[in-house]
């Protein structure tokens, strides 16, 4: 039982993953701040969003926000085959671009 909770978790992190990357994987947005329409965007901008949460009780995803933002961030770098966009190298990271110290992200 514990097994199967823990890939739901795994399998709802990638779908998250997925669809907040979409934009920057269709080469239609150049950073996660500028995927409209995808709840990292949101997440990025607003501090309190009615989006799920990460880390606050048993049903949510096992993140902060902060963690789960630098893992999108950094699986948008990576260069695909299959895909034709990716996060640029000379782009500030995401977390950078908040301009929030991650030690008061995290409090």
């Amino acid at each position: 039982m514990i097994t199967v909770f823990a890939k739901q978790k795994k399998w709802l992190l990638c779908a998250v993953m997925r669809v907040d990357l979409n934009p920057i994987r269709a080469a239609i947005a150049k950073d996660l701040k500028g995927s409209e329409f995808t709840s990292i965007k949101e997440r990025i901008e607003n501090n309190n969003t009615w989006l799920s949460g990460f880390g606050k009780d048993g049903n949510d995803l096992p993140f902060y926000l902060s963690s789960y933002i630098d893992l999108v961030d950094e699986t948008g770098r990576l260069l695909r085959n299959d895909k034709p966009g990716f996060i640029s190298p000379n782009t500030a990271k995401a977390i950078d671009q908040i301009g929030i110290n991650p030690d008061d992200w995290v409090a």
